[in-house]
């Protein structure tokens, strides 16, 4: 009876990991990637984070002629959750975004002031589902990043430290 009821146990769990990836796959590719001006997405971000977390937000000036390709929705869900864990575990009080056209792509930068940051919280908060407020997303950091075709970079220069999609 026992070998009955872990095989059953291990079935199930099979299809719980089998329906919990899709689900995640699914989410992924639920948003189109639409063409938005630069300009238009920092300021789209910049409300976004303002309204989810308890922290300013301000962007730098955009190139005029820079069009991306983005998923808006999750994209901003990702700036939000990570502005709010800013906020909250780090206390930063103003967070500005930076958006520069590279050779092959764009770069969007979150910029903050604040206590370093170890490289397992970084990669924690990379790996981690999007939370905002009281809305949780079944994708990550990771997920939304290589969604656009980008990479998800931590520096840390002085007293600032930046995140960096491409």
């Amino acid at each position: 009876f026992m070998a009955v009821v872990r095989d059953e146990v291990r079935a199930m769990s099979a299809r719980v990991q089998e329906l919990a990836t899709h689900s995640a796959q699914t989410m992924k590719t639920r948003w189109p990637l639409e063409d938005m001006r630069g300009d238009d997405l920092l300021a789209a971000a910049v409300r976004r984070i303002e309204a989810a977390c308890n922290c300013r937000a301000a962007a730098d000036a955009a190139p005029q002629d820079l069009w991306l390709s983005v998923d808006s929705y999750s994209l901003l869900q990702a700036l939000g959750s990570l502005a709010t864990r800013l906020a909250d575990e780090y206390e930063v009080k103003l967070v500005r975004l930076r958006l520069a056209r590279t050779e092959t792509h764009a770069r969007l930068d979150l910029v903050w002031q604040g206590p370093a940051m170890s490289t397992e919280t970084v990669i924690g908060w990379e790996t981690d589902t999007i939370r905002v407020g009281g809305e949780a997303s079944a994708l990550s950091i990771r997920d939304v990043v290589e969604r656009h075709g980008g990479e998800f970079w931590f520096e840390r220069e002085r007293a600032r430290q930046a995140a960096f999609f491409r």
